[in-house]
């Protein structure tokens, strides 16, 4: 039985059963975080709507997109609604709206506003609180590729922690199945179909013992959508307190853009499986911040690690990176080279901006790799351009690398 605030969530923004040519468009995430906002300022609930109490405030509310229309006929889908929740408690499925106690905190946590107004689920509902390995990789994976994930859900299974993926057939399957095979649990953030998934041989006897938790931002029937398996990969991250990438496409992809988008907020750690794939994109990912996955996997579930500095290896070459994993300098074990990169670059610039032409010369690294951090400085805002090709920390340089005994010129020893 739904409460009178979940269902106004599901019937403002769930897609119930197939949608007509004239039917109103559910509100996005972006035009719920708007409404919630503007009650919220109002001391009012969604739940206020199904009364009528809000619309006066809608009609002095100017929105480019949310009208008085749209909002009473998305309300106006009672029928609809009880037909849906019928179907879906036949399945065994459950949902969680944002304002209820076990909505992941984590979610909320990282996301905030951007966090998805309703999950729909089914199995159990606290491994969404549980600590989590996040383990994401290509459906095409090899067989090195798949026994890479399956080691590292099985090391999960160890350590107490939850596999966190996709439910896709490939590297997320692989370490899904992994862990649940040596009695270690996991939680699979699908881009659609959980209706179907629910009742599939291979989750149902994890889904009765309670080791498995399925949940979608999307209606439980929606059909694959390559932009919703783009959109859910944000969730793989902020439920899990550490990463792993297993194979990556570099540019293309949602494992690549999954990534990217984890390490441009910096939710969780991400470390990178050393993949010898000659289209591997994975040294490209260590290039703009994440870290070599080491032989000693405890890094991954200690909670007050420290992210060593990465290790030579021989292998994975790629645009941007140096043909051999830099070796940190012994000061600065515990920062990686963008840190160490930072650091230097607010000494330089305490006085005056840096060309790039100084910055070749003065740091020893190539040109492209000085381009792919300064990008990210200036993504994340700790790096100024002033003119051109000219450049100024504009961050705040932590206590302890301040404290760093580092030589100017060989910041980055071994990168070449």
């Amino acid at each position: 039985m739904l409460t009178q605030q979940a269902e106004a969530v599901v019937l403002l923004t769930a897609v119930l059963g197939k949608r007509s040519a004239d039917s109103p468009k559910p509100l996005s995430i972006s035009e719920w975080a708007d409404l919630a906002k503007m009650l919220q300022s109002r001391q009012m609930r969604p739940a206020d709507l199904l009364e009528g109490h809000g619309e006066p405030l809608i009609c002095d509310w100017q929105h480019r997109s949310i009208t008085v229309d749209r909002v009473r006929r998305l309300l106006d889908r009672g029928t609809a609604l009880a037909l849906c929740l019928e179907k879906w408690e036949r399945s065994g499925l459950w949902l969680l709206v944002r304002s209820d106690a076990d909505y992941p905190r984590q979610l909320k946590r990282h996301l905030e506003w951007k966090s998805p107004p309703l999950l729909f689920g089914c199995g159990s509902r606290d491994l969404l609180s549980k600590k989590g390995l996040a383990v994401v990789g290509s459906r095409h994976a090899t067989d090195d590729d798949r026994e890479m994930a399956a080691a590292l859900g099985k090391a999960a299974a160890a350590n107490g922690h939850s596999v966190v993926s996709g439910g896709a057939k490939g590297v997320d399957e692989a370490a899904m199945l992994a862990s649940l095979s040596v009695e270690g649990t996991a939680v699979g953030v699908l881009a659609a179909g959980l209706q179907r998934e629910a009742t599939s041989h291979k989750w149902r006897k994890a889904l009765v013992s309670g080791d498995l938790a399925l949940i979608t931002p999307f209606a439980p029937d929606t059909p694959f959508h390559a932009g919703n398996a783009m959109g859910r990969n944000r969730y793989i991250y902020c439920l899990a307190s550490a990463a792993t990438v297993v194979a990556s496409k570099q540019g293309a992809g949602g494992t690549w853009n999954g990534a990217v988008e984890n390490l441009k907020h910096r939710w969780v750690p991400l470390w990178v499986h050393d993949n010898p794939a000659p289209d591997s994109g994975n040294a490209a990912l260590v290039a703009q911040g994440g870290h070599w996955l080491p032989d000693d996997r405890e890094c991954l579930f200690a909670a007050d690690a420290k992210v060593p500095a990465p290790v030579a290896t021989p292998n994975a070459t790629a645009s941007g990176t140096s043909s051999d994993h830099p070796v940190g300098e012994p000061d600065a074990a515990n920062l990686d080279h963008y840190e160490l990169f930072l650091l230097h670059l607010a000494r330089r610039t305490a006085q005056s901006p840096i060309s790039m032409t100084e910055l070749v010369k003065h740091e020893a690294v190539r040109k492209d790799q000085l381009k792919v951090w300064l990008k990210r400085g200036q993504q994340e805002g700790a790096i100024d351009e002033v003119g051109d090709q000219c450049f100024r920390f504009s961050g705040a340089v932590e206590d302890d690398m301040q404290q760093l005994s580092l030589p100017m010129a060989d910041a980055t020893a071994g990168t070449t």
